[in-house]
């Protein structure tokens, strides 16, 4: 991927994917992250005061999401204050609803306290190798492109935390916005937490909730997995998000058991 490439575009008042929102499960749904962002776009809109910010994120992924569509967005404010302001997307597929986000919005304060000091820096993912997704698989996926760092253990019972860069633009020359990134790779909390806990099988996540009490300093992220309990084919995955700062919020995920699809491994990467 020579250059950055945008994960829709937007044409006749419709948004249509393009090749690199691709997933891994099916090449013909999306990644959770693409439409993510989409919908991160689409709340962020309803923003008027440039003083709030969206801390809580809820996207419900319904349906497998197609890479043929054409997708129409909704948004409405469910409620509007003088320091905070709750609004709801709804990401259409002809007339079927196929994701729908919340997104609540607190005001920042100047008058605030400052902030606490970070309790735990990553190492910097500079010096990190990188973890390759699979051999010989499609190059052109979301996953794919994706570049994946993970931070060395110093022993067996630290947590699991990898850097994660994603390349993409939103739509042709206008690139994501901090919130859209944070959005884009929150859907990355399901795979980091299979990562963290690889002799429980494959899972496949219905939703992503993203909080965040500041904004990401820049476009690397470190998610950090520290809890993934699961039973009868029902898991939670819980990862927290980290910045070269330190710690700027959490994600979490809702995941039901979901088995590889037979050669899905070899086209995607996910087999190794």
């Amino acid at each position: 991927m020579s250059q950055a490439e945008p994960l829709f575009i937007f044409e006749g008042g419709k948004y249509r994917p393009t090749i690199w929102a691709r997933g891994p499960w099916d090449p013909s749904t999306l990644h959770g992250g693409a439409p993510a962002a989409l919908l991160a776009h689409a709340l962020d809109t309803e923003r008027r005061d440039p003083a709030l910010w969206i801390t809580r994120l809820t996207i419900d992924l319904m349906r497998p999401i197609r890479t043929a569509a054409a997708f129409t967005m909704r948004t409405q404010i469910v409620r509007e204050g003088k320091r905070i302001l709750l609004a709801d997307a709804m990401l259409f597929d002809d007339d079927k609803l196929v994701a729908r986000a919340s997104g609540l919005m607190l005001k920042r304060s100047e008058s605030a306290l400052p902030p606490m000091p970070a309790t735990r820096l990553m190492p910097s993912w500079e010096q990190l190798a990188p973890y390759p997704m699979g051999i010989g698989a499609e190059p052109q996926l979301f996953h794919r492109a994706t570049e994946f760092r993970p931070v060395p253990k110093t022993h067996s019972e630290q947590p699991l935390a990898v850097w994660i860069h994603i390349p993409f633009l939103l739509l042709p020359d206008r690139p994501l916005s901090r919130i859209e990134y944070a959005a884009a790779i929150s859907d990355y909390v399901n795979a980091i937490g299979g990562m963290a806990n690889p002799t429980r099988g494959g899972f496949i996540n219905a939703d992503i909730t993203l909080n965040l009490h500041r904004e990401p300093e820049e476009e690397w992220l470190c998610i950090e997995s520290i809890a993934r309990p699961d039973h009868a084919g029902i898991a939670t995955s819980t990862v927290l998000l980290h910045d070269i700062a330190g710690p700027l919020g959490s994600i979490s995920a809702c995941v039901l058991a979901n088995g590889i699809p037979k050669g899905l491994g070899s086209t995607t990467g996910l087999a190794r």
